[in-house]
């Protein structure tokens, strides 16, 4: 069975995708922000894949955005989605 996005969207929560996206995206900010040089490199490191660039690109969120604004970036992105596709 099939959810629609709407659906979803009219229970205030996100899809898969979306929850994935700002989780992932709050442990990194979580990684970059701490106190341990070894999390920082690793961080480095996956900073210059593109995979970091394309999730803040595709939300419109910064790297030194706050955990809650990213959460606020992520939510209207779904919004906008579950609006247009219904």
């Amino acid at each position: 069975m099939r959810v629609s996005k709407s659906f979803i969207y009219g229970l205030g929560r996100c899809d898969i995708v979306h929850i994935l996206a700002l989780r992932k995206l709050q442990y990194l900010m979580h990684i970059q922000r701490g106190q341990s040089a070894v999390l920082y490199n690793v961080f480095k490191c996956f900073k210059l894949s593109n995979e970091y660039m394309k999730l803040l690109t595709a939300y419109r969120c910064g790297s030194r955005d706050s955990a809650s604004f990213i959460s606020g970036c992520i939510e209207r992105h779904f919004a906008a989605l579950a609006i247009s596709h219904p």
